[in-house]
């Protein structure tokens, strides 16, 4: 069996995005991966391997795996207990093609400023190597041992702190790493809203499918150890056997965004707040659209930022000392 390789993101937005659209025309599963053939030629074998997967009795997530992204596969797992197959791959569909733009756009404010501080960066090894070749300015200003030394340590500690923050992170739990992720400034406000996001929709989907909350959790605990969904139905069953309220520790986690949890407390039937959830998901899904566009156009300015301190280091680092002398001879 060949290695899987994990598609491009062009081609898995495009895989989505058609398999939606051949889904809702109609569609069993097995032809529309045999159409995408022809829209992804390329992809020919990947798609025969997850026909022959869905063929011995796999599920679509299962014979998917490797092929996408791990964000793609964590949507794909809430269907083990909605079965909505559909309404998660259009789903799927449109959130990445969105995020494809994204990804395009910070290219292209990337580009000029990358290779700005990359002709910078060269210069400045350029004018460092041509200093070095003149034995009096080494000894004014480029041999100071103390600074080699203490620059040596801070790269030492750098690494190692590093290595073992990497480590730390490996062997934790995928629920306590998006937790972990909660607590980090700038990007616990992208996670929270993607979690809002997650979890709106998918519970909006379960409600109107007229699974109960208990049955819910039921189905999360019989899930494959070590996932995400996994650990949350286990942690949810153990606060049930506890007596306590499910919405208190979705609260207390916090995954359940605070305009769902004023949604469970309307008193309204099972289908209605599922409705509403998936209202809630669209919300936090704009929510999180115009938070990275407001980040993407902060990006720009913080590069042109550290390409100035790049050049006022180079200025004090090799020209001020150079000047310094200069003054010293005229004197």
């Amino acid at each position: 069996m060949s290695k899987i390789k994990k598609w491009s993101h062009k081609d898995q937005v495009l895989f989505f995005e058609t398999l939606s659209d051949l889904i809702q025309s109609g569609y069993p599963m097995r032809e529309a991966l045999e159409s995408m053939m022809v829209v992804l030629p390329n992809r020919k074998n990947d798609l025969n391997c997850i026909r022959g997967a869905l063929a011995e009795g796999q599920t679509f997530e299962e014979g998917i795996l490797g092929y996408v992204d791990r964000t793609i596969q964590f949507q794909l797992s809430f269907v083990k207990l909605h079965g909505d197959l559909g309404a998660v791959i259009y789903e799927i569909g449109a959130h990445e093609y969105e995020r494809n733009a994204q990804l395009q756009k910070m290219r292209s404010l990337m580009l000029y400023p990358a290779c700005l501080l990359l002709l910078t960066i060269v210069f400045g090894t350029m004018l460092g190597s041509f200093l070095q070749t003149s034995s009096k300015v080494d000894q004014t200003f480029l041999s100071d041992g103390a600074t080699r030394v203490i620059g040596s340590i801070l790269g030492i500690f750098l690494i190692v702190g590093g290595q073992a923050l990497w480590r730390w992170y490996n062997h934790i739990s995928t629920l306590k790493r998006w937790l972990f992720w909660l607590k980090v400034p700038i990007v616990n406000r992208l996670m929270k809203l993607t979690i809002g996001y997650y979890v709106s929709f998918h519970m909006g989907i379960l409600l109107q499918s007229g699974v109960g909350i208990a049955e819910v959790v039921k189905n999360l605990t019989q899930l494959k150890p070590g996932r995400f969904l996994s650990e949350i139905g286990s942690a949810m069953m153990k606060h049930m056997q506890q007596g306590g309220d499910l919405i208190d520790y979705l609260q207390a986690m916090p995954l359940l965004p605070t305009e769902a949890q004023i949604l469970f407390s309307t008193g309204k039937s099972q289908l209605e707040i599922g409705k509403d959830l998936e209202r809630l998901a669209r919300v936090k899904k704009n929510q999180l659209d115009k938070t990275i566009e407001r980040l993407l156009l902060l990006l720009q300015p913080l590069c042109f930022a550290v390409i100035g301190i790049v050049i006022v280091s180079l200025y004090l680092n090799y020209l001020l000392p150079i000047y310094s002398e200069i003054g010293d001879l005229e004197i």
